[in-house]
C-alpha cells in the first residue's frame, strides 16, 4: 500500500470513529447501544444505503460544479455513517447470542 493510500485509510478510520462517538451521544437518554434491538440499527443502515443511492443518482445527472460538490460531500457523509453503523452492528452481533 502506498503512503497516500495509507494516509487516506487512516483519515477515513478517524472519521468513522468520530461518527461512531457522535452517534453514541445521540442515543435516547438512559439507553445504551446494548439495550436497543438490533433491528433499529439494521433499519438505520438500510436508510443510509438508500440515501447513498440517492446521492449517487444525483451525481449521475448533475452538471453544475456546485451541485456536484454538494452531492459528493453528502455521499462521503453517507458512506462514513454507513461504515459506523456497520461497525457498531458487527460489535453488537458479536456480543449477543442471537
Amino acid at each position: 500500500m502506498r503512503d497516500a493510500e495509507r494516509l487516506s485509510m487512516v483519515r477515513l478510520n478517524r472519521e468513522v470513529m468520530a461518527e461512531t462517538d457522535f452517534a453514541r451521544l445521540k442515543l435516547p437518554e438512559g439507553k445504551s447501544i446494548e439495550e436497543l434491538p438490533l433491528v433499529y440499527g439494521i433499519t438505520a443502515l438500510v436508510e443510509e444505503i438508500g440515501k447513498l443511492a440517492r446521492c449517487t443518482n444525483k451525481l449521475v445527472v448533475a452538471e453544475d460544479p456546485g451541485v456536484i460538490l454538494q452531492w459528493t460531500t453528502e455521499r462521503r457523509t453517507r458512506i462514513i455513517t454507513a461504515m459506523s453503523l456497520l461497525e457498531r452492528l458487527y460489535g453488537e452481533m458479536e456480543r449477543r447470542p442471537t
